[in-house]
């Protein structure tokens, strides 16, 4: 988990911390762990220890504004339907520091969703690694945007029937993309392993680790889906320049707690 007590632009793969289940810290660091954000990542890694294995969670705008809604999420594009009965959504009860709120945690969770709707709070998804988490939390942040831009045009929303999200959602989930995003996710995971190695032993590019890890995911999302990005300049160019990290564009990404 991120090191309570940095900015995020301070924030490397090599100096997160570790900490077990329990709350206990594992890693030797003097920072100490956000205890909110231990109680609410460590609910979903004992609820769901074998499908769920990264969790990120912000405070990012559209989705807080989606949070603040008693609406529920409503898909609104192609992409969107991925999200169709895959949220959760759980009630505020203020600052979750109390570890008896992971019971209402993991069951708005259950055992079919990633992605959870903390109410007036923020956004949570999950994934079986990094690359998934993230490109689940953009695609909810996306979503997000749409949904909100749609509703204050004033104009006649054309709403997917619930059958064609579901066909949509189980062609994403099962069909020709998931066989495309299963090689392309492989080659991501390798390459963030290879990146966390690589800015951790060099202290000139330490900082752009973690940010750059997750830039690197986008584009594997912008491969799969066709998603038209707009990146900015390169962070370095000696890794621009190393034949084991091909991609080197920078882009804004939401500060996230992984």
């Amino acid at each position: 988990i991120n090191p309570f007590g940095l900015t995020y632009d301070a924030i490397t793969a090599s100096n997160l911390t570790c900490v077990d289940l329990d709350g206990n810290k594992v890693s030797d660091d003097v920072w100490p762990v956000n205890r909110a954000g231990y109680v609410i990542h460590a609910a979903i890694h004992k609820a769901r220890p074998d499908d769920l294995h990264c969790v990120m969670h912000t405070h990012e705008p559209f989705s807080q504004s989606i949070a603040a809604l008693n609406d529920e999420v409503v898909p609104m594009m192609q992409e969107g339907c991925q999200l169709f009965e895959r949220i959760g959504y759980h009630d505020f009860n203020g600052i979750v520091l109390d570890e008896t709120e992971q019971e209402a945690l993991t069951t708005a969770m259950g055992a079919d969703k990633h992605t959870l709707v903390l109410k007036n709070h923020g956004l949570l998804t999950a994934g079986p690694n990094v690359a998934w988490a993230f490109v689940r939390h953009q695609l909810f942040i996306r979503n997000a945007e749409i949904m909100l831009r749609t509703m204050s045009s004033g104009a006649q929303i054309s709403y997917i029937p619930d059958e064609i999200m579901r066909h949509t959602r189980e062609q994403f989930e099962g069909g020709a993309v998931s066989k495309k995003c299963a090689s392309v996710w492989s080659d991501v995971v390798t390459v963030c392993c290879e990146l966390s190695v690589f800015l951790s032993s060099n202290r000139r590019n330490a900082g752009v680790s973690v940010q750059f890890v997750l830039i690197k995911i986008a584009s594997s999302w912008q491969l799969v889906l066709g998603d038209d990005l707009d990146f900015g300049p390169s962070p370095s160019k000696e890794i621009a320049s190393s034949p084991a990290v091909p991609f080197a564009r920078q882009t804004s990404l939401p500060n996230c707690c992984v």
